[in-house]
């Protein structure tokens, strides 16, 4: 399972396109790992490994969250002559999930910052689409407020998708981990 960083999920709620960029990067870098790791484990050629991606847009409290829960292939297949050859994963150390994740998040970023959508967004104001209003009262779980309340002020007080400084990346990190790439993967004693 892959979370986003509260401030992201507003955006990707809305921005189908978006989320697919970001769902393709997550699961191409989880492949190449597995490739890159079947080609030293000695397969040869091109290597194939597969997954099945289904997207949720709510959490168990309805909350607005796009998430996605990924199934992959435990190795990668490759040709050997005329046959296929399955080249299992084999044991998964906890720092190699760490580095998968900070992989794409990496990519993630970039591709966020090249499309301009790191930066500070405007803030739900009166002449906002009523959609916008209720995906941010979704997003933050707190009642919409209503335009016409003497408490809004005329800034507002949402800010969403801010860009994240080189201290504060390792917080992202953690935040899109799953509660699965924080247990230590078991070890096998032959």
């Amino acid at each position: 399972m892959l979370t986003f960083p509260f401030s992201w999920r507003r955006r990707l709620a809305q921005d189908g396109a978006s989320f697919g960029v970001l769902t393709r990067i997550f699961v191409e870098s989880v492949e190449r790992f597995y490739e890159t790791r079947a080609a030293r484990r000695g397969a040869c050629g091109a290597v194939e490994s597969g997954a099945v991606t289904v997207v949720q847009r709510t959490s168990g409290d309805m909350r607005l969250n796009p998430h996605l829960h990924v199934v992959f292939l435990d190795g990668a297949y490759h040709e050997d002559g005329t046959e296929l050859v399955w080249n299992e994963l084999g044991d998964l150390r906890t720092g190699e999930v760490g580095q998968v994740l900070e992989h794409a998040v990496g990519r993630m970023l970039r591709t966020l910052r090249r499309q301009g959508h790191l930066e500070i967004e405007h803030d739900v104001e009166e002449d906002d689409e009523p959609e916008a209003v209720l995906c941010a009262s979704a997003v933050s779980g707190r009642e919409p407020r209503h335009t016409s309340s003497p408490r809004n002020g005329s800034a507002g007080s949402r800010r969403l998708l801010r860009a994240r400084s080189p201290t504060t990346s390792r917080c992202a990190l953690r935040s899109m981990a799953s509660p699965c790439t924080q247990r230590r993967a078991p070890v096998r004693t032959i």
